[in-house]
């Protein structure tokens, strides 16, 4: 087992300042980017993704916290 899963949250017409929720946790990157994908099309492309990678049991403070793959349109 991994000590990552990556995060995938949505933002509402891509703005990172507006309206955003998570839509899951994931073991691999390219599950994660597959629901990002399956997320945009059933909210209908109204929604853009950042995939965040996170350490199991790691704290992170807003700064601190990169995406690994920017799906924001």
């Amino acid at each position: 087992m991994s000590d990552k899963l990556f995060c995938v949250w949505a933002y509402r017409m891509s703005n990172t300042q507006s309206y955003n929720f998570p839509v899951g946790l994931f073991s691999t990157l390219e599950n994660a980017q597959k629901a990002a994908e399956n997320h945009r099309m059933f909210r209908g492309g109204k929604y853009g993704h950042l995939i965040y990678e996170m350490k199991i049991g790691q704290e992170y403070d807003a700064e601190e916290f990169k995406p690994v793959l920017n799906l924001l349109k």
